[in-house]
């Protein structure tokens, strides 16, 4: 049986998660557990600030944060978490174990607020909608843009029609909105600490409230002018991997060359895409094909992550033999992507924009590119679709601030490549760039030594001649 629509409302089902932190924006005291047990005060509140600052008119929305206590009675200027995205929230993390456990290790001497970047709860920034996304979706750049054109021009039609301005939600904005929670806690100054996005929204606020800052963390560095991506950062994420396969026996004795590989499976899929039969987030069955365009989408979403790359050389090695158990799975977890409409992604990045320096070099590289245009799908392309206006180059021009900021980079980040963060620190006067060796993405913060070298940057400690590392990638058996 096919499905082209459904009677379910993806709305609904996207809205569901969020019931809990929409009731909960009124300003309460509650106590957080830790993983460890380690009991924290915490305090969730929220600001009304302008849709869009420029207009008298505009209308006002909630931002929403969460303070988490400081143990000490005499605590020191306080770290304003920044997530990534764009698009999400941090105020969730007061409720998990684990992430609370990570925080006690700064909340010995200081608060720790999280905060939800403006469009995530109650406003519900998602667009959804259940007109499956043709078969064809992963077979080719065109197929896929197509739906995803479609989608967001529907999805701009529908937040028009509730009143959303779109244009409220760029990063410019989302900067002035810290300073208001920094103002309504009564800080004097605040600590910026970034992660992916977070960064990119961490620089905006030093460049419009740099007298707030007392010191800056940026965790997976993206510039303002860093939106969009090099495609020749996956070529050369690509050859590290090949150079790790020839140095592992067990793999290379199998593929003894994985650049080769990854050719022969990229020709065949060109030539007669595979049909496979996914199971989509409502459990329904779909049938999809997929051909280079698709694998090369999946290898760009998560070549990055070091909790991916283990698996690649077993994906190309199993397609290449007629095995496609683990190319399915990873289909599955990104077809979910084409279903919705993210628009405070969209806006976000879109506004922040590029270049016309940056904008032409990403031409000129995914011309040359083995994994042509993937890199940057679909932002390039939405432009005419998606109605916000650009921040322009005075917002894209390089940060320049006195205040200490610590940068660290992945050296197998593929999201915010190390490069990045070194070119940001060029304009930042007093800052320090770590590179994580053998972290991806999402392991760049978490390590013991890179938390410890975090605190003690924050203590005023040297730290420019820390080494810091994670174990090296071990890929997953082949037999």
């Amino acid at each position: 049986m096919t499905y082209k629509k459904s009677k379910i409302s993806l709305g609904i089902l996207l809205t569901m998660g969020l019931i809990t932190c929409i009731a909960m924006h009124k300003p309460a005291s509650f106590k957080g557990i830790s993983s460890k047990g380690v009991e924290i005060d915490c305090n969730r509140g929220y600001v009304t600030v302008p849709e869009v600052r420029d207009n008298p008119d505009s209308r006002k929305i909630k931002v929403e944060y969460v303070r988490l206590k400081s143990f000490s009675e005499s605590p020191k200027t306080p770290i304003f978490f920044l997530a990534g995205g764009p698009g999400q929230g941090s105020t969730f993390q007061s409720e998990h174990p684990n992430y609370l456990q990570y925080w006690t290790t700064f909340l010995e001497d200081r608060d720790v607020v999280l905060i939800d970047q403006r469009g995530i709860g109650k406003l519900n920034m998602w667009y959804g909608e259940l007109n499956w996304p043709r078969r064809d979706l992963f077979v080719s750049h065109k197929a896929a843009l197509d739906h995803v054109t479609n989608l967001a021009r529907n999805a701009a039609k529908k937040f028009d029609k509730r009143g959303i301005d779109l244009n409220g939600y760029n990063s410019k904005e989302n900067a002035h909105d810290i300073d208001t929670v920094r103002d309504a806690l009564g800080y004097e100054k605040i600590i910026p600490f970034g992660f992916s996005y977070g960064t990119h929204l961490g620089l905006s606020y030093l460049k419009y409230h740099e007298d707030r800052v007392e010191k800056s963390i940026l965790v997976g560095v993206e510039g303002l002018d860093e939106t969009f991506k090099m495609p020749l950062d996956l070529d050369v994420q690509f050859e590290k991997i090949n150079q790790m396969v020839k140095l592992d026996s067990s793999i290379s004795s199998v593929i003894p060359d994985f650049k080769v590989l990854y050719e022969s499976v990229a020709s065949k899929l060109q030539t007669n895409p595979i049909e496979l039969e996914i199971k989509t987030p409502l459990k329904l069955k779909r049938k999809v094909q997929v051909g280079k365009f698709g694998l090369d989408f999946i290898l760009k979403r998560d070549m990055g992550d070091a909790s991916d790359i283990p698996l690649f050389p077993k994906l190309l090695y199993d397609v290449d033999h007629g095995d496609y158990e683990l190319l399915k799975w990873y289909v599955e977890k990104r077809y979910k992507e084409f279903l919705a409409v993210p628009a405070m992604m969209f806006s976000m990045d879109l506004s922040s924009g590029g270049s016309t320096h940056r904008i032409d070099l990403v031409k000129e590289q995914e011309a040359v590119s083995m994994f042509g245009s993937v890199n940057n799908f679909p932002f390039l392309d939405l432009h005419q679709v998606w109605p916000v206006n650009d921040l322009g180059e005075d917002f894209r021009k390089p940060v320049e601030a006195r205040v200490p900021v610590l940068l660290l980079s992945g050296d197998l980040d593929i999201n915010t490549p190390s490069h990045q963060a070194e070119r940001v620190s060029q304009s930042l006067i007093n800052s320090i760039h770590l590179v994580v060796k053998n972290a991806g993405h999402e392991q760049i913060m978490f390590e013991w030594e890179t938390m410890k070298t975090m605190k003690e940057f924050l203590q005023g400690k040297d730290v420019g001649s820390k080494e810091l590392a994670y174990p090296p990638i071990k890929f997953k058996s082949i037999k």
